[in-house]
């Protein structure tokens, strides 16, 4: 495989995936030209506010078989860790020894690639150096594995600024400076949500970072307080194919819904030129009303809906029930994607 990663990082809010569809999703990515896949689900504790904690039995059971289901799918699968709230990294500490035990249950994964996400935490003290020492924990345990950060400041949108204060002098030169050469950098562009990017930006944040950086793409994702009233399902645009110079990988962030993310993500192998034709639905009819209906999903949106084109699209896709994607047009019309408060950046 190509150093480049190409494919989607499960890092979103809200109701998370099943892991039916999780495993789906992992068979379908190479007929969609996509080859990674980092679960790293905010709504999985286990990775969160309860790292230090084993996952159940049931858990990580599951989590293995998904393992398994990537590689045997030539998927390249990774975890995504926060080992948020720490406090001591010194050699011994109660906290390394937590960090290490958690690493040796991910790495008993196999995992191509591990994240290190240091992302939207609430209360925690931004310190490039205790970050780096964590990294190294990471490299030291998992050998094997690529490592991918992700800093606490992953963008220059002011919306970091007005949510985790202001960005401590140095901080981006510093990690980049102090992280291993052989250690990947998330960055999510000029916005956190970016709609659209340009080769000069990651020429400009690769020499802050002293490495070319691995593009964390919010799009289609939908967990936000402005994003989960629309359903992301028109393909990837202004991601220019010259971006493959500059980025060491691009991973997109899927929405709530596993299988009508489907429909952008098919596109996101085109822009780096790459020819695939995967199967966006089982049933052309279904996706032929998907498709006229892109409007009401993306710039309409669940709020902006009248009572009438509402109970038009519940009867549309009724006739539709048991197909999955149908399934989860339904649901957004009965708001159970509804706004994860815990998305501080929404």
């Amino acid at each position: 495989m190509s150093d480049f990663l190409l494919g989607i990082i499960e890092g979103f809010y809200g109701k998370p995936w099943s892991w039916a569809a999780r495993e789906s999703t992992a068979r379908w990515l190479p007929t969609a030209g996509l080859d990674a896949y980092i679960y790293a689900p905010k709504s999985d504790a286990h990775l969160r506010a309860r790292w230090r904690a084993d996952w159940p039995a049931a858990e990580y059971a599951a989590l293995q078989s998904l393992a398994n289901t990537c590689r045997a799918s030539s998927v390249r699968f990774g975890v995504g860790l926060s080992p948020i709230e720490t406090r001591d990294f010194s050699n011994n500490s109660a906290d390394q020894q937590a960090l290490k035990q958690k690493l040796a249950l991910i790495a008993a994964l196999k995992p191509a690639t591990i994240a290190i996400l240091f992302d939207d935490i609430a209360g925690s003290g931004v310190d490039a150096a205790q970050q780096i020492a964590i990294t190294r924990i990471a490299q030291a345990q998992c050998p094997d594995a690529r490592i991918i950060v992700c800093p606490s400041y992953y963008s220059h949108d002011p919306r970091l600024t007005e949510v985790f204060g202001p960005m401590p002098a140095g901080y981006l030169a510093d990690l980049g400076k102090g992280l291993d050469s052989s250690v990947d950098v998330f960055w999510t562009g000029q916005k956190v949500c970016s709609a659209s990017y340009t080769v000069h930006e990651f020429e400009q944040i690769a020499e802050v970072l002293q490495r070319a950086p691995v593009l964390w793409d919010n799009y289609p994702v939908n967990d936000g307080k402005l994003t989960s009233p629309f359903l992301h399902i028109k393909p990837f645009t202004n991601r220019p194919a010259g971006l493959r110079k500059v980025l060491r990988g691009h991973l997109a962030n899927p929405m709530n819904q596993p299988m009508l993310s489907r429909l952008p993500l098919a596109t996101l192998a085109s822009c780096y030129e790459k020819t695939v034709n995967p199967v966006l639905c089982d049933n052309p009819a279904l996706l032929e009303c998907l498709q006229a209906d892109v409007g009401l999903f993306q710039e309409v949106g669940l709020e902006g809906l009248n009572d009438a084109q509402r109970n038009e699209l519940v009867k549309r896709y009724e006739a539709f029930k048991g197909e999955p994607q149908a399934e989860e047009v339904l649901a957004w019309l009965a708001g159970e994607y509804r706004f994860d408060p815990g998305c501080l950046t929404g």
